[in-house]
């Protein structure tokens, strides 16, 4: 067996409950895995500073206090409260998105943006009764309307999230600019700048630390997952995964995330009983 010296994970769907905390289970052996000296970082398309998250108060910044947030949008190190690498959306690019979006299904296209002042998000439309409206719970900042007619109000922003859209409209995206995670079972799309994803993350960690992609193991459940999971050198899914993420890991297991599938992997390929 490898000797592994990185986990990276997923959290809404792997390591926490989706939307919401960590999974208690998985808080002992996090830990434990980073005492031990192999990194535990997470990876994930939420603000890094989403209330829920709480790296600090559940001791997950004592060992490795990097995170990779907004699905490699930022990266962020909690020990000294600074981004150490961003990869926005150009605001020029976004404003090709905002006027596109209301070419395609009727005008049914609904957007949301994270700028990178961290305090603004850009929509298109009201957000009240679609999917975008349970993003709320990890932002509690300004919103700011943006249409085809004051396209300026746009900033840089991390990362973008689409409901109600076409494929149509999601394959222009992808051929102008940005990179766009899918699947006919999700409800939302995630959209960053081309080439920007979780891979792009953990490859940079990779490349910080001196560890090679075969010394990585990497959980995740969603669509957003994939390129990362496609590039380490153990990659494992909970049960509850989306189908396209089963496909292409190489192990699925029969715990879902809240039964405690991350503390499985780590007690099984890290900790090994100890």
């Amino acid at each position: 067996m490898p000797n592994y010296k990185l986990v990276a994970l997923d959290m809404d769907g792997t390591t926490y409950h989706s939307m919401g905390h960590v999974v208690e289970e998985n808080i002992e052996p996090i830990i434990k895995v980073q005492a031990s000296g192999t990194k535990v970082v997470f990876v994930t398309g939420r603000p890094l500073h989403a209330p829920q998250n709480r790296f600090v108060e559940n001791g997950f910044t004592k060992y490795e206090s990097i995170a990779i947030g907004y699905n490699g949008g930022l990266i962020y190190d909690f020990s000294e409260n600074k981004k150490i690498a961003e990869n926005p959306i150009p605001k020029e690019t976004l404003k090709y998105a905002f006027t596109e979006a209301a070419h395609y299904a009727n005008d049914e296209n609904v957007l949301w943006a994270y700028s990178t002042d961290e305090q603004t998000v850009f929509l298109n439309k009201d957000i009240k009764g679609t999917p975008l409206e349970a993003e709320t719970v990890f932002y509690a900042g300004k919103f700011v309307k943006v249409t085809p007619q004051n396209l300026d109000a746009l900033n840089d922003s991390y990362k973008m999230l689409a409901t109600n859209c076409t494929d149509d409209f999601l394959a222009n995206l992808s051929a102008n600019g940005f990179e766009v995670a899918y699947s006919k079972q999700s409800v939302t799309a995630e959209i960053n700048k081309a080439g920007i994803n979780k891979k792009f993350g953990v490859e940079f960690l990779c490349h910080k630390y001196g560890i090679t992609p075969e010394e990585v193991i990497a959980m995740g459940d969603g669509k957003n997952d994939v390129p990362m999971l496609e590039y380490v050198g153990l990659s494992i899914a909970p049960s509850n995964a989306n189908p396209v993420v089963k496909q292409v890991v190489d192990e699925v297991l029969n715990l879902t995330s809240t039964e405690g599938a991350v503390a499985h992997v780590l007690n099984k390929y890290i900790l090994k009983g100890n």
